[in-house]
């Protein structure tokens, strides 16, 4: 059973046919209360084998797959209908992604010469805290004058935003668009100038070229893809492609510049300058997890943010980089540890901008991952976090927790409160941590069930 009420039944037996089920529930003193439901058993089997797992939650569209029993049953995913082969498997694409702290992908099978009932089944995948890219911007120059009046100037500019919300519906409306520019302006001998104009949206992708002679053209195609594709949320490749390529870095990362120019000679007399312009880049932490149930999770931040120098022979081969001092990274405000993590406490299903920055470096580029650890409430050896088994009034009951998630930090102190349902805000919120073994929760081994409004 869940805090709000909702209960369910696991691995009910069912015969062929209609089955009566009879649910009752009892309080502590004793007061029954009692329904009855039918249900029908399916000669017919459903079953979802794959859907979108980790960051591809956060992406607008998904591809889910399944099995049906019968090949002769169409199957919808979200509304979406599925392609059905011979022998039952079934795949849909772009199948919407339903859900805010908690995707949820419902699945109908209907028989295609109608007459017999649909069957359905669903699916429910929590979503993990990510670190999603919502602002980017920069531009970059690279000028050559001389010898003489030639004069030859290279502006790239990559502009992108996103936007997560919640619509009406309390589902995730995903949204994101794109554009980079590649710019040539030259003169001396002769004079003009010429653009590439690449976008991005969630539905369409194009190029439209310009120079100054009034040619134009378009294509559907993004013809010199070396901005880096933006191909949903969260945008997976902000970094700005360096002017020629080569080791160390290939891709020269332009989160934060402020004040970069670089002049260089060259043999035939003229001088390349390199400029950064102002970018700035924006990132956003969405915690993740199950919405409206009040509950709170540990969240650890890892960061690393490279300083980039001088390139040696022009913009920017062979940047040389340095690796910045995790104790010099802030994040939300905060400093991090030695070990380069953040650790917090906050609320399931928010968001927050990261705030990252290295203050006093002038140009490097900097990036963030997050973990959600929840807790794990088990009483009687039994997982009680979201269902609960009988607990009676006035009964001492002995708790104890842990927290789930990749390598989770070990949990030696604690705390319960039971404030409005069975076992709520059994989390304490707003501690910052710079390392878990500091933590500062406070013990209590045996908890009292104390009847509360609206509890089961």
């Amino acid at each position: 059973m869940e805090r709000n009420g909702t209960l369910w039944i696991e691995d009910l037996p069912l015969v062929s046919g209609t089955n009566l089920v009879t649910l009752v529930a009892e309080d502590a003193a004793g007061n029954l209360s009692s329904t009855n439901l039918s249900i029908v058993k399916s000669t017919v089997t459903l079953t979802i084998t794959s859907t979108p797992e980790g960051e591809s939650l956060y992406e607008p569209f998904g591809t889910v797959a399944g099995t049906v029993s019968d090949a002769a049953y169409a199957v919808w995913v979200n509304g979406v209908a599925a392609t059905v082969d011979e022998y039952g498997y079934w795949q849909a694409e772009n199948v919407p992604v339903f859900g805010r702290g908690t995707a949820v992908f419902d699945v109908v099978a209907r028989a295609t010469s109608g007459g017999s009932p649909a069957v359905g089944v669903s699916a429910q995948q929590e979503k993990p805290a990510q670190i999603v890219v919502v602002k980017h911007q920069a531009e970059k120059r690279r000028t050559i004058e001389g010898p003489g009046s030639l004069f030859q100037q290279f502006t790239r500019t990559k502009e992108y935003t996103a936007s997560l919300s919640h619509g009406p519906d309390g589902n995730w409306v995903h949204s994101y668009s794109g554009k980079a520019t590649d710019r040539t302006e030259y003169r001396g001998g002769t004079t003009g100038w010429d653009q590439n104009v690449y976008h991005w949206t969630a539905t369409n992708r194009g190029t439209v070229h310009t120079n100054s002679a009034a040619e134009s053209w378009s294509s559907t195609n993004i013809l010199n893809d070396t901005h880096g594709d933006i191909t949903g949320v969260p945008d997976k490749d902000v970094r700005e492609l360096g002017e020629v390529g080569g080791p160390a870095p290939l891709f020269v990362h332009h989160y934060y510049a402020r004040g970069v120019r670089y002049e260089w000679k060259n043999l035939d007399g003229s001088k390349t300058i390199a400029t950064v312009e102002a970018p700035l880049t924006q990132m956003k932490l969405y915690t993740g997890g199950k919405a409206g149930i009040k509950r709170s999770s540990l969240i650890q931040i890892n960061a690393s943010a490279e300083r980039y120098g001088r390139p040696p022979s022009g913009p920017w081969l062979d940047t040389p980089t340095t690796n910045v001092p995790s104790t010099k990274i802030q994040v939300l405000g905060k400093q991090l540890g030695n070990e380069g993590r953040l650790w917090l406490a906050l609320s399931d299903n928010e968001d927050k901008y990261l705030n990252l920055q290295v203050p006093g470096v002038k140009h490097y580029g900097a990036w963030a991952e997050a973990k959600r650890y929840s807790p794990i409430i088990r009483f009687r050896g039994a997982d009680v976090t979201e269902k609960t088994s009988i607990v009676w009034t006035g009964e001492q009951i002995a708790l104890d927790c842990m927290l789930n998630g990749e390598s989770p930090p070990p949990v030696t102190n604690y705390q319960w409160t039971v404030t409005g349902s069975p076992l709520a805000n059994y989390l304490i919120t707003n501690l910052y941590y710079t390392d878990w073994r500091t933590n500062r929760y406070s013990h209590n081994p045996d908890a009292i069930a104390r009847e509360c409004p609206g509890d089961s």
